[in-house]
């Protein structure tokens, strides 16, 4: 029984003591009744019928404030009550006084103290009547329950704030019991968002428990409640049914919790939907990124402190590492050359610090095999793990700077050849007089006179010469060689003997029988094995041996070269010389490029340049210490088989030609040398004089039987617009293209320019004699 019903229950047996006691005797027992009352702790007031206070015990006072003879005789009404509730009250005393009512009468009100204060108080009315049941007093005890009340609203605040938390809680959420076996009960309570979320009401949750209700994930569930009873709370996610059947992920959030002697779990579940969806999305963004890393031809990796720590396939690839596995751990700084560390750590001191985003640069690596390759890197930081890394992306260039390295030779040799073919050509304007006329000397003099032996001897060192220019002539060609089938087998068997069979030489050649010939200019790619097995020699003063080897590949054999689709003859050339120092291997084919006094530096780059117009390869592989091997690659025809060709014997013939030529000492060369050789010539120095002496010829039933036209003159009509207007008098003019100057097309395509044939200059009078009798 608590306090408060105790002291209701005293009070009640009060009142009535007080009612009989008063009928008999108020005034002599006042004080023995007023002890009694000050004893309980609870409120007593007596009043008259009209309101006056008659009785006031300690404990009022000690509400109040006020004595007992400070409020002896006073209105109560006026006193203590507040205007507001005073009609309330004096309607509870008069139903009181006109006994219409049963007693007691309750009711609440509050009291003002004498410091101003509101206690509230709960009362309990009767009233004493005399021998003839008239009312004479008001008996009012009453209970301070301000702090009472104050403790009630306290409490509905909690329980209205409690339940506005509850059911507007942006997370659905389950109360139910732990019972006394660990398992846990049906559930209790659900709020609003629960039943929305999975489309049961209250009361058919109030029928499921968390063991029953369908989830997909049941023994995780067991494990996870397991682990909530006995450690309190857990948190795992959770994928819960619909009534539906729609799945619905949460995030289970549970707790324990005790009240009123009994243990309860609070299930907190956030829906999670669209959290899985992103993380779905950003694991297939992973996914995706990391196939791209992983198929990546580049090398990617990820380092912290200077290790890997990730690293895809391409970088074990790059680095010649067994796998990617074997390079986590290892320090990067093993791929840097030493003369590139310091800026190595400079660079990546600038990312770590913040100063630059990114780092960009070219630069080499060391393998794990000794490889230094050339390679472009990108470097920027991350967040790997939780950590600030560095990605760094490393692309091999080294084809790349070996292509880039081909152009810029090609590029030096297309500026020489420029300078090259105007100084042939000169030369050779000046040789075919020379040669010329001793040619023609050579005629004049007795076949066994001393004057023959030396016009020879001249002669001689003037095809010397001759061969010099023909060096000049080959970077000026610009790609545009005279190209016929070509037995490759018998040029590499004859170029071989006449360099390589002088006894401290062995020469072993391995040509299969089926090697395809070639298209190709025969003196030009007879002057690229001359010039590449002569530096083979050479690289041998004290002898050794030159292996020469030739095969029948495709393009797809040569896929590093980026060679046109198609067949090719592969020919390599090896010497047991000392090798080539690796910073030489790239300029080894510039002009004038050379380490033996006796060469003039231009072999190896003429070679290169014969090579490349015809649309093949040249290249070199070399250890130093080890000898060399130079690597031909050349388009091979897909017919074995070969034009029959005989060599010409008989120069002389007849006939009527005219020849056009600027150079006044070269036409009355020509002309004697065709004078010579049994034609009557008459010459022109540019086209307009050709045109017209042509034309008259024709008109006068005499017409010219063949024409030799110089392709280029000082001034006037040179040899190609000559050849057009003369095929538009004639259709069926016999022409030949003659030049000293090699680097136009139309001396390597002279035919589809209108002409029938090509006289190269210098030339001797058998060699014109022979051009004439060909075409």
């Amino acid at each position: 029984m608590s306090k408060q019903q105790g002291l209701r229950r005293n009070v009640g047996d009060t009142q009535s003591f007080v009612a009989d006691w008063v009928n008999d005797s108020l005034q002599q027992n006042c004080t023995f009744i007023s002890t009694v009352l000050d004893i309980m702790d609870a409120l007593l007031v007596v009043l008259d019928i009209n309101g006056r206070i008659v009785l006031f015990n300690q404990a009022c006072e000690r509400l109040t404030g006020y004595t007992f003879a400070e409020v002896k005789g006073r209105d109560v009404f006026s006193m203590f009550l507040l205007p507001g509730e005073r009609e309330g009250v004096q309607q509870v005393a008069d139903k009181l006084l006109s006994g219409a009512v049963k007693f007691p009468v309750t009711h609440q009100n509050f009291w003002l103290t004498k410091d101003g204060a509101k206690r509230l108080v709960s009362w309990s009315n009767s009233v004493l009547t005399d021998d003839e049941g008239n009312v004479q007093f008001i008996v009012c005890s009453g209970t301070d329950i301000t702090e009472q009340e104050q403790d009630r609203k306290a409490l509905e605040h909690s329980e209205r704030l409690f339940f506005n938390l509850f059911e507007r809680a942006n997370d659905a959420i389950f109360l139910s019991e732990v019972l006394p076996d660990g398992s846990l009960s049906t559930y209790i309570e659900v709020n609003n968002l629960a039943c929305e979320k999975l489309g049961y009401t209250r009361e058919e949750f109030k029928k499921l428990s968390p063991t029953t209700f369908p989830i997909v994930e049941r023994k995780q569930q067991t494990k996870e409640i397991e682990k909530c009873i006995h450690s309190g709370c857990t948190i795992w996610d959770v994928t819960m049914l619909a009534k539906d059947g729609r799945e619905v992920p949460f995030e289970l959030n549970a707790h324990i919790f005790q009240a009123n002697d009994k243990t309860f779990c609070l299930a907190i579940c956030r829906d999670i939907t669209e959290r899985k969806k992103a993380e779905a999305v950003l694991k297939e963004s992973e996914e995706r990124y990391r196939n791209l890393v992983e198929l990546s031809p580049d090398a990617i990796f990820v380092h912290q402190g200077g290790r890997f720590i990730y690293a895809n396939t391409a970088s074990a690839r790059l680095f010649r590492a067994k796998d990617p596995a074997w390079l986590i751990g290892k320090p990067i700084e093993e791929l840097v050359p030493p003369d590139r560390k310091e800026i190595f750590l400079k660079n990546m001191a600038t990312l770590k610090s913040g100063e630059k985003e990114q780092c960009i640069a070219q630069g080499k690596v060391v393998c794990y095999d000794g490889t230094v390759l050339d390679v472009d890197i990108a470097c920027s930081m991350l967040t790997y793990h939780g950590e600030p890394a560095i990605q760094v992306i490393v692309r091999d260039i080294s084809d790349r700077k070996k292509s880039e390295y081909e152009m810029l030779k090609a590029s030096k040799l297309q500026s020489l050849g420029t300078l090259a073919g105007s100084i042939a050509h000169e030369y050779n304007n000046l040789l075919t007089v020379i040669l010329g006329n001793l040619s023609i000397a050579r005629m004049y003099a007795d076949h066994d006179s001393k004057a023959t032996e030396i016009l020879q001897e001249v002669e001689a060192a003037a095809i010397q010469a001759r061969e010099l220019t023909q060096r000049l002539r080959t970077f000026a060609r610009g790609g545009s060689p005279v190209k016929k089938a070509l037995n490759l087998r018998n040029l590499l068997f004859k170029t071989g003997l006449d360099l390589l069979d002088d006894g401290h030489i062995n020469y072993n050649l391995k040509i299969p029988g089926d090697l395809l010939p070639l298209e190709a200019d025969e003196a030009q790619l007879c002057q690229a094995m001359n010039d590449i097995m002569l530096n083979a020699v050479q690289a041998m003063p004290q002898g050794g041996a030159v292996d020469i080897v030739a095969e029948n590949i495709t393009s797809e054999g040569a896929a590093h070269l980026d060679l046109e689709e198609g067949l090719y003859v592969k020919i390599s050339i090896t010497d047991e010389g000392p090798g080539i120092a690796e910073e030489e291997l790239t300029t080894i084919f510039d002009p004038f490029y050379t380490t033996k006094p006796e060469s003039d530096g231009l072999g190896l780059s003429t070679a290169y340049s014969i090579i490349n117009k015809h649309g093949g390869h040249l290249t070199v592989e070399s250890v130093q210490g080890e000898g060399a091997t130079f690597i031909i690659y050349l388009p091979a025809m897909h017919s074995m088989e070969l034009p029959h060709s005989e060599e010409e014997k008989e120069y002389s013939g007849t006939g009527k030609i005219l020849v056009m030529e600027d150079e006044p000492a070269i036409r009355k060369t020509v002309e004697e040398m065709l004078s010579l050789l049994g034609y009557d010539a008459v010459t022109a120095a540019d086209g307009t004089e050709a045109l017209k002496l042509y034309q008259e010829a024709k008109e006068h039933g005499e017409p010219f039987e063949r024409v030799i036209l110089d392709l280029m003159v000082a001034e006037g009509m040179g040899g190609k617009e000559t050849i057009e207007k003369l095929q538009e008098l004639d259709p069926h003019v016999k022409s030949y293209v003659s030049s000293g100057y090699s680097n136009d097309p139309v001396i390597s395509h002279y035919k589809e320019y209108g002409f029938c044939g090509c006289i190269p200059k210098p030339y001797t009078i058998e060699q014109l004699g022979a051009a004439l009798r060909r075409a």
